[in-house]
């Protein structure tokens, strides 16, 4: 259990865990605040609190919802393997300066005994789950919107390229990123209100998370300029086109027309770009990186275009789920009444 590794028990001095989100082999993933800022709203608040009001209490779940963030732990005493979270932290400070798209570390421990990293909370939650739960309201522009979302952070990760607009070429000198496990659950839906990301209606900002796996895809010494194309950036590419294809299978048979007033030619557009993007030919011949620049430019230039064409807002409820936290009042209560928001 969590609760019985020393990461969890090191965690606790530095946060407050509110609830377990997810957990898997090598760690888990909780929703917390810092005790720092838990301790800033008990003498912000202490006046409020000590009345008892429901108005005092909803001030404060209010300001704690403020500072939630996510933290990843290990759950391994600090062994490390390709796994844990060592590389994904070191990925993260590298990319402190990326552009928007890509989730950012706020503070992280990487020395023995513990590992744990604190990051943003997205409330959107993953593409996989809105899929799942909103399907109603994916259309044929909104998928255009994930592409030229994903695809802009490709750009960026392979090439350097933070301005797409503006892609007329890439800078050889780059050492080139490849994030080697892009699926629907490592892309989230940031609420369009939030982050830097430039708007788009009210689509939700396109995050790609989970850089456990990332890694430099030229060998050391060399650059995109020098380097051919590794494995990384062909599967990259591929799993792309994968996403792609399952937000279709989302909408229904490919070969049938889509929800509301789009036609069967869109639908064989982003087929026609998943097929490019999954291509085993690329790899095969070896495509070089000018070549896979230029697939990735025209990819993204066409989904700008074309998410742009019948768009459609997202509903109220739906941007209401995006916007939701997922976290009542009582477990936030559980914070204050029990003790643990200032047990140290």
């Amino acid at each position: 259990m969590a609760a019985q590794t020393l990461s969890y028990q090191l965690l606790t001095k530095t946060f407050i865990p509110v609830k377990l989100l997810g957990t898997g082999t090598f760690g888990e993933a909780y929703l917390a605040i810092q005790r720092d800022a838990a301790d800033e709203l008990r003498a912000q608040s202490s006046e409020l609190f000590a009345d008892q009001t429901l108005a005092a209490k909803q001030w404060l779940y209010g300001q704690l919802r403020k500072h939630l963030v996510v933290v990843k732990i290990s759950n391994a005493l600090y062994e490390h393997t390709d796994r844990d979270l060592s590389n994904e932290i070191a990925m993260l400070t590298l990319l402190s300066d990326s552009p928007p798209g890509l989730i950012h570390a706020i503070d992280y421990e990487d020395q023995a005994p513990a590992q744990w990293l604190s990051m943003p909370y997205i409330t959107g939650r993953d593409l996989s789950i809105f899929a799942d739960n909103w399907y109603d309201e994916l259309s044929v522009p909104f998928i255009w919107h994930v592409a030229h979302g994903l695809g802009s952070i490709l750009l960026y990760l392979h090439y350097g390229v933070k301005d797409t607009s503006n892609a007329f070429g890439f800078d050889p000198e780059w050492n080139g990123l490849a994030h080697d496990d892009i699926h629907c659950g490592n892309l989230f839906l940031q609420p369009a209100a939030h982050g830097k990301v430039k708007k788009f209606g009210n689509f939700p900002n396109i995050i790609l998370a989970d850089f456990g796996r990332m890694k430099f895809a030229c060998r050391k010494g060399m650059t995109v300029g020098t380097a051919n194309p590794s494995h990384c950036h062909y599967r990259d590419l591929m799993n792309t086109g994968t996403v792609l294809y399952k937000l279709l299978e989302v909408l229904g048979p490919t070969s049938a027309p889509l929800r509301g007033c789009y036609n069967q030619h869109r639908d064989r557009l982003i087929l026609t770009w998943v097929h490019r993007l999954r291509q085993p030919d690329l790899f095969d011949r070896k495509a070089s990186h000018q070549e896979l620049f230029g697939l990735l430019s025209e990819f993204v230039a066409m989904a700008d275009h074309e998410r742009r064409v019948g768009y459609k807002p997202l509903s109220s409820c739906a941007e209401g789920c995006l916007e939701s936290d997922y976290t009542d009042d009582e477990e936030l209560a559980l914070l204050f009444d029990s003790g643990r928001m200032f047990a140290g």
